[in-house]
């Protein structure tokens, strides 16, 4: 957060991101090829950032939540994943 600050560090931290999501992204498209087809295709990218923010707001939360706070909420980040079913072409 203190990047913003710092106009080297803010770019170099922005490359970074973009290089990241879109690893992600394609690395998701992988592991759930139904979000590539039907509806949910035009949302794949917004999907994608949902979980990237998920999974941040876990990893700033950890440090200051008690141990037993995150993993329920891993859980429901999982179930999410896992409710996608194939679209038949």
């Amino acid at each position: 957060m203190a990047a913003r600050e710092n106009p080297q560090a803010l770019a170099v931290s922005l490359d970074r991101r973009h290089q990241l999501s879109t690893a992600l992204e394609q690395r998701m498209a992988e592991s759930f090829p139904e979000m590539c087809h039907g509806p949910t295709s035009a949302a794949r990218v917004q999907f994608v950032q949902f979980v990237q923010s998920a999974l941040r707001g876990m990893g700033m939360a950890a440090p200051f939540s008690p141990a037993p706070a995150i993993p329920p909420q891993l859980q429901v980040l999982a179930q999410l994943l896992q409710s996608f079913r194939p679209v038949e072409p």
